[in-house]
């Protein structure tokens, strides 16, 4: 009984991290692309200043 809750215990963490690693890449990308955008933008503001 032991072996079986211990089985499955650590099936469901194995699944909360990899659902907390999606879960973060997700928002790496997210902060990634907003990155690219602001630094497109200042581009286009030192384009136009200059």
């Amino acid at each position: 009984m032991w072996m079986l809750w211990k089985k499955i215990r650590i099936s469901q963490v194995q699944v909360h991290t990899s659902s907390s690693v999606i879960v973060c890449n997700h928002d790496l990308q997210k902060i990634k692309k907003d990155i690219n955008d602001i630094e497109e933008r200042l581009k286009n503001i030192i384009d136009i200043l200059a």
